[in-house]
């Protein structure tokens, strides 16, 4: 969109949200929404094309007031994926590779996300519109799947964290990132950044016992047990409220279900929202460096032998920088078959053995590697 274009008023927003409801979209977590991923860059991959430079970060930082915030050309602005690592799995899962994995704190998220989303409602008063995947009108290499979206315009994006703790006065960058590729997809002007910090309660008794605090609530889901690697949930009606209220719902839903449920007793300890503004002049900034790593992968995506040979190249670098790291550490290891890890970081673009120089290709983070059993001493204390 135009950087220079205003923002919308309320009624254009609403007819916005009439339009977007109109458009073909794959709910989300389907084989289509999958399929149609792959040919595209998503809101939540955003992150893994950029850097922590200064011209990328800045509205960020200037938006929250972040005296301490420091910026790294070189450094993957996404802390769980460098570029490489996404280029590659975008590609393996064009060519039918299965890398969509859950991990426990992904299983969690997707857990209480309708919690929140009820929180969020309770809180406004406002109900939230489910979406799938969100092509943008122009772009067609750029798409979001937003979590909900209100009938005034308010894009809503649910974080619960497992165990990172909630920063009150800025979401992580990450996830700024995000929103602001969210809201450019969908041609809106805002979004209701919700996280709410959780803990699950052993027992009935103690959760009877529980008297929540001022900002908490209190609540219980039932999983639908042996439902596999992608587990199910039921949750109570919205009127559900009190103590009493949850126990008799689970005792009801529990009898009247033939399969067999698992009761979750929660408590949301905190949760914190965070309105995010769109910036059309950061996406204006960062454009082109998402374009150009979409232009590769579609590259990639053309020729399933260069691919291979990308990826090759890129395991024998990450393999190269270990062992450059091996052989130059100090630390030597007593004992059983060990797997290391290490975290390799330079500066310089490298020539891989593709002939092809790859920009930053040497941010490599966990670098696994199994090493046959010595006898030798480490120096470095390992205990926490």
């Amino acid at each position: 969109m135009d950087p220079n274009s205003k923002p919308k008023t309320l009624q254009q927003l609403r007819r916005r949200v009439k339009t977007l409801q109109k458009k073909p979209q794959p709910e989300q977590r389907t084989p289509e929404w999958f399929k149609q991923r792959q040919t595209r860059i998503t809101a939540s991959e955003a992150a893994s094309c950029l850097f922590k430079s200064q011209r990328v970060c800045e509205p960020y930082v200037c938006e929250f007031s972040l005296s301490n915030f420091k910026y790294k050309d070189t450094e993957p602005l996404n802390p769980y994926e460098t570029k490489e690592d996404y280029i590659i799995k975008k590609c393996s899962a064009f060519y039918g590779e299965s890398v969509f994995r859950d991990n426990p704190a992904t299983l969690w998220g997707k857990k209480y996300e309708e919690v929140a989303n009820r929180l969020y409602h309770k809180l406004t008063n406002k109900n939230v519109f489910e979406f799938g995947l969100l092509s943008h009108s122009r772009l067609k290499w750029l798409a979001a799947s937003p979590d909900g979206i209100t009938e005034d315009g308010i894009m809503l994006e649910i974080k619960c964290p497992k165990s990172r703790k909630i920063d009150p006065c800025a979401p992580p960058l990450y996830y700024w990132i995000q929103v602001q590729i969210q809201l450019e997809s969908t041609d809106l002007e805002f979004c209701d950044f919700l996280e709410c910090e959780i803990e699950e309660i052993p027992t009935e008794t103690e959760f009877l016992g529980k008297i929540p605090l001022d900002q908490q609530d209190i609540g219980i889901i039932l999983q639908i047990a042996d439902s596999g690697s992608d587990p199910k949930f039921i949750y109570p009606p919205v009127d559900v409220q009190t103590h009493q209220q949850y126990i008799t719902w689970k005792n009801t839903t529990v009898e009247q279900t033939p399969q067999a449920l698992v009761p979750i007793y929660f408590v949301i300890t905190k949760y914190n929202v965070i309105r995010i503004k769109r910036s059309r002049e950061w996406f204006a900034a960062v454009k082109d460096d998402i374009k150009q790593t979409w232009d590769f992968i579609m590259k990639l995506q053309s020729n399933l032998e260069d691919f291979q040979k990308y990826k090759d190249s890129i395991y024998r670098l990450k393999n190269r920088a270990f062992l450059e790291r091996w052989t130059n550490t100090q630390c030597l290891i007593i004992g059983e078959d060990t797997e290391f890890e290490f975290d390799i970081k330079t500066s310089e673009s490298i020539k891989c053995d593709d002939g092809i120089v790859h920009p930053n290709a040497s941010n490599i983070e966990m670098v696994h590697v199994e090493q046959e059993s010595v006898n030798v001493e480490c120096l470095i204390d390992t205990t926490e």
